[in-house]
């Protein structure tokens, strides 16, 4: 479950950056301080850190790796800096735009991925010993 949450997460965040960079009108949802480059400056480390981790985590938790519960955490602590960043920057009010938002939802489901995981991995160390 975790790992198809991460893959999910790694493929929204892309499919996330494609619609922003071919629709003005999409883009114009989230725009922050009505300045293009505020957004542009999250574009290369959402690749990285979101995008690029998230599938990094996702293909550990699927192997079983024991670097899976820090990368996934990894993942998380990446969301809530961007979340807290963009909250800062939102001059629309919390709840009016449709960014912060979606990264709390991002952030809450990235927090059960790393339950689940912990969880797993905890399980896995009680059966072995």
């Amino acid at each position: 479950m975790a790992s198809a949450y991460l893959l999910l997460q790694g493929v929204a965040c892309l499919a996330w950056w494609v619609l922003l960079e071919v629709s003005v009108t999409f883009r114009g949802r989230f725009e922050l301080l009505g300045d293009p480059r505020v957004l542009d400056s999250f574009r290369l480390t959402d690749l990285l850190l979101i995008f690029g981790a998230s599938l990094i985590a996702a293909w550990l938790v699927m192997r079983r790796s024991r670097w899976a519960l820090p990368a996934a955490t990894f993942v998380l602590g990446s969301m809530v800096y961007a979340t807290g960043l963009v909250i800062a920057l939102t001059d629309d009010g919390l709840w009016a735009a449709p960014g912060p938002v979606a990264m709390l939802v991002g952030c809450l489901g990235t927090l059960v991925a790393v339950a689940l995981i912990a969880r797993d991995q905890s399980g896995r160390s009680r059966g072995s010993s």
